[in-house]
């Protein structure tokens, strides 16, 4: 019996382990529930050919300047998407070309490349 009051001292005074509990109780419940934290899974879709609506640097009062150009797009039925990439995705890009895109539903991912001299002409 003194073993095991003594193991209560420690767990309970020493080492504080009380104030772990919580966390061993919701981390699991979270793990559980969150299937893809870093939101990197996306359906499969349909692809197609979307119009560059808007390229530039985007910034905001609490954020600042985005690190990268924010690029929307647009398709024939009026589906719009948006992403943040690095100017060298979308180097010789202009608004009005055309951009690779994957329709999901009414979702929009577009899939940047850079421009080639014959479409940017067009």
């Amino acid at each position: 019996m003194k073993n095991i009051r003594d193991l209560y001292w420690l767990l309970r005074h020493d080492w504080k382990v009380h104030y772990f509990l919580p966390a061993l109780l919701i981390f699991p419940v979270l793990v559980f529930f969150s299937r893809d934290p870093f939101l990197t899974y996306y359906e499969p879709g349909e692809p197609l050919d979307a119009t560059i609506t808007s390229m530039g640097v985007g910034s905001n009062r609490f954020q600042g300047r985005t690190p990268g150009y924010r690029v929307s797009a647009r398709t024939e039925e009026g589906i719009r998407g948006s992403t943040i990439v690095l100017s060298k995705k979308v180097e010789g890009c202009e608004v009005g070309d055309h951009i690779r895109a994957e329709k999901v539903g009414m979702k929009l991912y577009l899939k940047p490349a850079p421009c080639d001299e014959a479409s940017a002409v067009d």
